[in-house]
């Protein structure tokens, strides 16, 4: 299975110990939204899609509405995730050091006008 993650489908957001919302496509057929980047005791993991509901108990809980079935595949998704996330955050950085390092800009040139 193909799993795909484009650093454009990563939504940077610093919310609590969220860091990032994500959508990833499996084998160009099927989109998959709502994955979350978290930071978490242990470094940054992947949360999987969920929804607010009650247990048998009557407690609510948030239950995964989209999820892997084996260790290996939640591995493969997760690496993928977090190098967009990765990816998403250079993009920034890069951005950002563009704008610094640029002159800012001056509607007219005052410099030989004196007041």
């Amino acid at each position: 299975m193909k799993i795909t993650c484009d650093p454009k489908n990563v939504r940077v957001s610093a919310n609590g110990n969220r860091l990032a919302t994500a959508s990833i496509t499996l084998d160009n057929a099927f989109v998959v939204r709502g994955l979350s980047v978290m930071n978490g005791s242990k470094g940054i993991f992947v949360n999987m899609p969920s929804q607010k509901g009650v247990d048998a108990e009557g407690n609510t809980k948030y239950f995964d509405t989209a999820f892997p079935l084996s260790k290996e595949l939640r591995a493969e998704l997760s690496n993928v995730v977090i190098g967009a996330y990765q990816q998403k955050l250079a993009e920034l950085q890069n951005s950002a050091s563009q704008r610094d390092s640029e002159p800012p800009e001056q509607d007219e040139d005052y410099s030989n006008e004196m007041f």
